[in-house]
């Protein structure tokens, strides 16, 4: 395993109005992979008491990769402002982009695109 055992996952926020705390339930069966061989796995979803953005760049600094769940719509928006703060901080860390889109269904179930 690879000195730095941290993953870092991050699902934005489906609506900007949005003010209720939410469990992000797709990434808790994503983490059980890399969790269950050893690795720190940090889960982050809205959280109206909790700084996000600076949560997951502070804890970005040593993880191995950020991912980021985000269906088409608002969560890509909060997601590529997530991801650039990131990647201002760490510039070479892999982030993973993941998620179902709608609009795209017919041609593709889902996407994975590295940044």
């Amino acid at each position: 395993m690879t000195t730095m055992s941290k993953i870092v996952l991050y699902s934005p926020r489906a609506d900007p109005t949005l003010q209720a705390w939410s469990i992000p339930l797709p990434l808790l069966s994503v983490a059980s992979v890399p969790h269950s061989r050893g690795y720190d796995v940090k889960i982050f979803g809205w959280d109206p008491n909790l700084d996000l953005e600076e949560t997951v760049v502070k804890e970005s600094r040593d993880a191995l990769c950020v991912g980021i769940s985000a269906m088409t719509g608002y969560q890509i928006t909060d997601g590529l402002r997530v991801a650039k703060l990131v990647k201002q901080k760490n510039p070479k860390i892999p982030i993973i982009w993941e998620g179902r889109q709608r609009q795209l269904s017919q041609m593709v179930d889902t996407t994975s695109l590295l940044c």
